[in-house]
């Protein structure tokens, strides 16, 4: 817990983190490239809430977090009014704010606080960690897996997960100036990204250690971020560099030099500032100016690709896609009929196209109004993925939004149909006579932990014996579940 009941269950422990070198992996091209700029983005822009504003963090949750005056304010989406949550006063001038684990968490000059319903709070963690002062923030993102949180102060690495606080030293590492972003993907772990002088450095972790790995030392890297696709962007000498997840380097260079990128964990998109105050947008590989920015001061990366950006005369949110709605069915609904499910644009005035698809094929947009029909026909029982792409003419970009559903073929039941499962593939390990103390030799055991069993048929971490499950054989389990566990 990180929120204010949580104190009795911090640990802090001192670990090092021993430099190694990464495995080999593809360098840099031998000079940057120059990428050829698409059409200026002309972004929609929501006034957020008006009033000189010298502090604003957006949440995974769609409220920002902001600070007019000395108040500190909870501004939801429009229109819901923004709420009073408390004064600078008592937490110093903001620096950060995020949600790990469910708690809200904010970085002030006085320290560290959680927001609760009594009010700001001075976090647990506070006092497990020996410094006051806390430069920067950095972790996983909701529903990425286990929690992690890292700290950084003028000193020293601090790490938070499953309840223990860790003091973390790179071996032979000074740690002052440097900078962090959490999330690209190292060998195919998330990782902790450090640069600090003419060196970048990954941090992993596992149940037992941190590791600390060697990834470049050619130059110092003056800001650094990471986008939804796991890659990390880094700014050196006034280029952008971007290192995909499977190590891979990509080396681009603006018309005027980079000086600052922000970007969001779960979107690709990513905004970039120029040394001469301008600004850029890049997503999917193309480049494009940014024009109608209004006036400010600072800006930070929110949910859904957008960019928040703040100063005398407010925070406004800047969107690059319209909003799409679908109607008709929930995320991972049932399909055991047609299912009419209405496409609603925003701005459907400014739509120049409309199109489908289930997991990759194309499925035909009926007009007046726009809608597709879903059916089970044709398609193998389990879960499926609706793609909608809608394209505009107004200067934004394509939108696209997704919608997974259960496709129910035919009634599906334990002993018919998840029993001979269980009994070919998993008794082994998870039935009476298994070394596994998790049994799932019955319905009920399969109803109890259908959650944890599908992430894991799905991720191919089960079964350990006889490699993954194929598809059709996970839809099978992903149908039985959606339609009720029948005996």
């Amino acid at each position: 817990m990180l929120g204010g009941r949580g104190a009795a269950a911090l640990v802090a422990l001192a670990v090092v983190a021993c430099s190694e070198a990464t495995p080999p992996a593809p360098g840099l091209p031998p000079e940057p490239v120059r990428p050829e700029l698409a059409a200026p983005l002309m972004p929609l822009i929501d006034a957020m809430s008006p009033g000189a504003t010298t502090f604003g963090a957006p949440l995974p949750t769609g409220d920002t977090v902001v600070v007019q005056g000395d108040e500190i304010l909870l501004v939801h989406p429009p229109p819901d009014p923004a709420v009073t949550l408390g004064s600078t006063a008592d937490t110093g001038a903001l620096r950060a704010a995020t949600v790990v684990d469910g708690a809200t968490l904010l970085v002030g000059e006085s320290g560290l606080f959680v927001l609760e319903p009594e009010g700001i709070l001075p976090s647990p963690l506070a006092g497990a960690i020996a410094e006051t002062e806390i430069v920067a923030i950095a972790g996983s993102a909701p529903g990425a897996g286990a929690a992690e949180l890292w700290l950084l102060t003028p000193s020293k690495l601090w790490l938070w997960r499953e309840g223990t606080v860790q003091e973390i030293a790179i071996e032979g590492v000074s740690l002052d100036g440097a900078r962090i972003a959490y999330g690209a993907t190292l060998s195919g772990s998330r990782a902790l990204w450090v640069a600090v002088g003419d060196d970048l450095y990954a941090l992993t972790t596992d149940s037992t250690q941190v590791s600390a790995w060697s990834v470049r030392r050619d130059g110092a890297v003056t800001s650094l971020a990471v986008d939804g696709t796991s890659s990390l962007w880094i700014v050196m000498n006034g280029d952008l560099q971007v290192r995909a997840p499977d190590g891979r380097w990509a080396w681009y260079r603006l018309p005027v030099p980079a000086a600052t990128i922000v970007a969001s964990p779960d979107a690709a998109d990513v905004w970039i500032e120029t040394t001469d105050g301008a600004l850029w947008h890049s997503a999917g590989g193309a480049f494009r100016a940014v024009e109608g920015v209004p006036p400010h001061d600072a800006r930070s990366a929110g949910p859904g690709g957008a960019l928040w950006v703040y100063g005398a005369s407010g925070i406004d949110r800047l969107r690059p896609r319209h909003d799409v709605t679908l109607h008709g069915i929930a995320e991972d609904g049932v399909v055991s009929t047609a299912v009419e499910v209405p496409i609603e644009p925003e701005l459907a005035a400014h739509v120049t196209t409309i199109a489908a698809a289930i997991d990759g094929a194309p499925l035909a947009v009926l007009d007046a109004p726009s809608r597709v029909v879903l059916t089970p026909d044709g398609l193998n029982a389990g879960r499926h993925e609706l793609v909608v792409d809608v394209a505009y003419d107004d200067g934004t970009l394509p939108a696209a939004t997704h919608l997974h559903f259960i496709a129910v073929t035919e009634p599906l039941t334990w002993t018919g149909d998840i029993q001979p499962i269980f009994t070919e593939r998993c008794a082994a390990c998870h039935g009476p006579a298994g070394p596994s103390p998790t049994r799932l030799d019955s319905s009920d055991a399969w109803r109890w932990n259908i959650d944890l069993i599908l992430d894991n048929v799905r991720a191919g971490r089960m079964p350990l014996v006889g490699g993954p499950l194929d598809p059709v054989t996970i839809g099978k389990i992903e149908a039985w579940a959606a339609t009720g566990f029948a005996e």
